[in-house]
C-alpha cells in the first residue's frame, strides 16, 4: 500500500487527532504538519522514542514479519505475544496506540475480521530504526580497499528505460484489439524498447494477466505507466494523460528514481516473503558507500538482534537493483561468492547537476550528444526525432530520415524541428550540413493527409497543381472543395497512396480524425513556437487502465476503519472489576487465590507479576493445567531481560504475586 492509498482515506479530523498525539506532538513545530512528518526520517527517529514499550514491539514484529504485507489482526497478535512476551490486553493497547498516531491503519473484512497495513514508504524510514543495521562499508571514496572482482556492465536508471519504452509506446499504435490488448507490432517495440531481465522479474512469482499475449518486462512497464498515473483507457485505446507525463519528466532525477523504488518495493515485497527485510535494509544503506552482502547483519534493542548474513535469497534483490541501474555491483574473482554493492548517485542523496533545457550538441553528421543531466523533457522530444545510438555518461542520437519522416507523422513541422534543435542546444545555429538534411528530408513527406470525410487534403495550392498534373488520379477524384482540398472516392484511398508515393509525394500515413488531429506524440517542451498539445482530450470517455499485474495483496475488498472510535479501550472492564487488594501491591496468597488470581487474568488477557527466588518476574499466563491427583500448575511466557521463554510453574515456585492491568498511554 502506497502512502497516497492510505493519507487519501483520511480526514481533517483524523489528521487532528494524530497531531495531537504524544507520539508526535514535539515533532510538529512552526509550519511543520503531521503528513510532513509522518514521512520524515528524523521526525520518526523521534516519535519512535516516546512509544510505549508494547507499541515498539509490536511494530517490530510488523516490520518483521509483514513487510509491506497486511498483517492479519489474530496472526499479528499472536507473533506479537509469542516474540515479546506481551499479554493479548498489551498488544491490543499496543495496536490501539498505533492506530492513534497514525503509524498503522485497520481494514476489515466484510465477515468483521481485522487487517493491519502500512505504507510502504513510512516502512522503509521506520526500518531502520526499529531493525538498525550494523553492516561494514567502505567510504565511496575507498574503491583501491575492494577486494579484486569483476565490475558489472553499466546499466541504464529504470527511468531512462522506462522514458525510451514510454516514448515508444507514444510512437505506436495503442488501439486495443477485441481481446484487450495491445497489438502484437507494438508489444514487440516496447520489449525492445528495455533492458530489463524477465528471469530476475520471474524469480518474485509475480503473476499478470493476457499472460499469452504480454511478456512480463511488458506487462511491467505497463504498469508502472499506470501506477505514475500517465497512462489512461480514452474509448478503446490507451492514450497518454498529458499533464501527468509533464509533470514526470519534469521531476529530479532522484525524485523519479525513489518514487520508482518505492512503487518496485510495493510490487515485489508482498511475493518475496522475509527476503523482504533485506530489501528494506539495503534500501535503509542508501549512500555512496561499498558494502558487502556477507559482512552485514540486522540489529535489535533488547537483545533481539539477529547475527546471521543476509539470506541467499536476498542476492535476486541486488540483481534487480542492477538490472535496474539503481546499485553498482563487483563480484568477487575468489570462491566465497562475495558481492560489493552501492546504490548509484541518483538514490543516495546526491542531487547532481540540474536539469539543464540547453543541454545537446548537434554535430554535423547529424549526430545529437546529450549531457548526463540533459533533462527528460528534452529527451522525450529527441526520443521521437532521432534514433538513441548509445548510453552511458553520454547519450548520443542520430538524426535519421525515417525518424524525421516519424515525427512529421506525429504533428511535428519542419521549421519547429529546426527552431527546436537550435534552442535546445543553446540558440546557436544548426551546421549547415544539417539543416540541408532536414530540409532535404521533409520536402516531400506528409505534404498530403486524408480525413474520416475522405477528403485529400494538401497543404497549400502548390501541391493541388501536382495532383492536377497526375492523371492517373483522375478517376478517383469525385471533386474539389477550395484550392486545395478533394474529394476521393473512399475504395480508391490506396491507389492514390501508391500513385503520389511513385511521384514522390508520400501521404500521411493512416487517416487523420478531424476531432484528435494529427498529434498522437504528446507535445511536452514549448520552444520557438512549437505548439503545446492540450491535456487530456474532451472526446471519448476516460478510465483507468486494468491491471497489467496481479496483486496478491489488494485491499479492495476491505473497509477503512481510522481508529475504531466505537470500541472501548481492551482492557476497560478489567481496570473497572479488578479488585484493588489483587492490583496494589505483591502479596502472599492461599494456593486457591492464587489459582482464582491467575483465572482471571487468562479471562482479561493481562499479565501479573511474581516475586521468585531469582527476584521480580512479569509473567503471562496461557493455560491452567490439572493433573490426575488435583494438582495444577500455569504455563505462559516469563520474561527475562526483555526475553520471553515458555515455562511450567506450579503454585508453590513464586511467594508473592499481584495482578498487573495494563495502562493505555496518554492518547487523546
Amino acid at each position: 500500500m502506497k502512502v497516497q492509498q492510505a493519507y487519501g482515506q483520511l480526514s481533517e479530523a483524523h489528521v487532528n487527532m494524530f497531531a495531537k498525539t504524544r507520539i508526535w506532538q514535539p515533532e510538529l513545530h512552526g509550519d511543520w504538519t503531521w503528513r510532513e512528518a509522518a514521512l520524515d526520517a528524523r521526525a520518526i527517529a523521534g516519535a519512535a522514542s516516546r512509544l510505549s514499550p508494547g507499541a515498539a514491539a509490536v511494530l517490530r514484529v510488523m516490520a518483521l514479519h509483514f513487510p509491506a504485507v497486511p498483517a492479519e489482526e489474530e496472526r499479528l497478535l499472536s507473533l506479537a505475544r509469542t516474540e515479546s512476551g506481551l499479554s493479548g490486553a498489551e498488544t491490543r493497547l499496543a495496536l490501539r496506540e498505533l492506530e492513534l498516531s497514525g503509524i498503522l491503519f485497520a481494514l476489515r473484512k466484510q465477515w468483521g475480521e481485522y487487517t493491519y497495513v502500512m505504507p510502504v514508504e513510512c516502512l522503509m524510514l521506520w526500518q531502520p530504526v526499529l531493525w538498525p543495521l550494523e553492516a561494514a562499508s567502505l567510504a565511496a571514496d575507498s574503491d583501491d580497499k575492494l577486494p579484486h572482482g569483476q565490475p558489472r556492465p553499466y546499466r541504464r536508471a529504470l527511468s531512462k528505460q522506462l522514458l525510451s519504452a514510454f516514448s515508444t509506446l507514444a510512437k505506436a499504435d495503442t488501439t486495443l484489439t477485441k481481446k484487450g490488448v495491445l497489438p502484437k507490432r507494438t508489444i514487440e517495440r516496447l520489449e525492445l524498447a528495455v533492458e530489463l531481465d524477465e528471469k530476475l522479474l520471474r524469480s518474485y512469482s509475480m503473476q499478470w494477466p493476457h499472460r499469452e499475449h504480454y511478456p512480463l518486462t511488458v506487462a511491467f512497464v505497463l504498469e508502472a505507466a499506470c501506477a505514475l498515473g500517465l497512462l489512461g483507457q480514452n474509448g478503446a485505446s490507451l492514450r497518454w494523460r498529458n499533464e501527468a507525463l509533464l509533470n514526470w519528466l519534469d521531476k529530479a532525477d532522484n525524485e523519479r528514481e525513489r518514487e520508482l523504488l518505492e512503487w518496485c518495493l510495493a510490487v515485489l515485497m508482498p511475493q518475496a516473503g522475509k527476503e523482504g527485510r533485506g530489501m528494506l535494509w539495503t534500501a535503509a544503506c542508501m549512500d555512496r558507500n561499498w558494502r558487502s552482502d556477507r559482512r552485514w547483519r540486522s540489529g535489535a534493542p533488547d537483545g533481539q538482534a539477529e547475527h546471521s548474513p543476509i539470506s541467499k535469497k536476498a542476492f535476486r534483490w541486488l540483481d534487480l537493483m542492477h538490472d535496474f541501474g539503481w546499485m553498482e555491483v563487483i563480484d568477487s574473482e575468489d570462491d566465497s561468492g562475495e558481492r560489493w554493492f552501492r546504490w548509484s548517485p541518483a538514490l543516495a542523496g546526491q542531487a547532481g547537476e540540474p536539469a539543464a533545457d540547453s543541454a545537446i550538441t548537434v554535430q554535423p553528421q547529424g549526430e545529437l550528444l546529450a549531457e548526463e543531466h540533459c533533462s527528460f523533457r528534452i529527451r522525450w522530444e529527441l526520443e521521437l526525432l532521432a534514433e538513441r545510438i548509445s548510453e552511458e555518461r553520454l547519450v548520443i542520437y542520430q538524426l535519421k530520415q525515417e525518424t524525421i519522416a516519424n515525427a512529421l507523422e506525429h504533428g511535428r513541422k519542419a521549421d519547429e524541428i529546426k527552431a527546436y534543435l537550435r534552442a535546445v542546444s543553446g540558440g546557436s545555429e544548426l551546421p549547415h550540413s544539417v539543416t540541408t538534411m532536414l530540409e532535404a528530408w521533409t520536402a516531400n513527406v506528409c505534404r498530403f493527409s486524408f480525413t474520416e470525410a475522405v477528403l485529400l487534403r494538401c497543404d497549400g495550392e502548390e501541391m493541388a497543381r501536382v495532383i492536377d498534373s497526375i492523371p492517373e488520379l483522375a478517376p478517383l477524384l469525385l471533386g474539389k472543395l477550395g484550392p486545395a482540398d478533394y474529394i476521393v472516392r473512399r475504395s480508391g484511398q490506396e491507389e492514390i497512396r501508391r500513385r503520389l508515393k511513385l511521384a514522390g509525394y508520400p501521404p500521411r500515413k493512416g487517416t487523420v480524425t478531424e476531432e484528435a488531429g494529427p498529434l498522437s506524440y504528446p507535445v511536452v517542451h514549448v520552444h520557438s513556437g512549437m505548439a503545446r498539445v492540450e491535456t487530456e482530450g474532451t472526446h471519448g470517455q476516460w478510465s483507468d487502465c486494468a491491471a497489467f499485474l496481479y496483486s496478491p495483496n489488494a485491499l479492495c475488498g476491505y473497509e477503512w476503519c481510522l481508529y475504531r472510535e466505537r470500541e472501548q479501550p481492551p482492557v476497560s472492564q478489567a481496570t473497572l472489576e479488578a479488585p484493588k487488594l489483587w492490583t496494589n501491591q505483591l502479596r502472599a496468597y492461599h494456593h486457591s487465590t492464587r489459582k482464582e488470581l491467575l483465572e482471571q487474568a487468562l479471562e482479561w488477557e493481562t499479565p501479573v507479576e511474581l516475586r521468585m527466588e531469582n527476584g521480580l518476574h512479569a509473567f503471562v499466563p496461557e493455560q491452567l493445567v490439572a493433573d490426575e491427583s488435583g494438582s495444577w500448575a500455569v504455563v505462559g511466557l516469563l520474561r527475562e531481560a526483555g526475553k520471553p521463554r515458555q515455562v511450567r510453574l506450579t503454585p508453590g515456585m513464586w511467594d508473592e504475586m499481584r495482578l498487573v492491568i495494563p495502562q493505555a498511554s496518554d492518547q487523546p
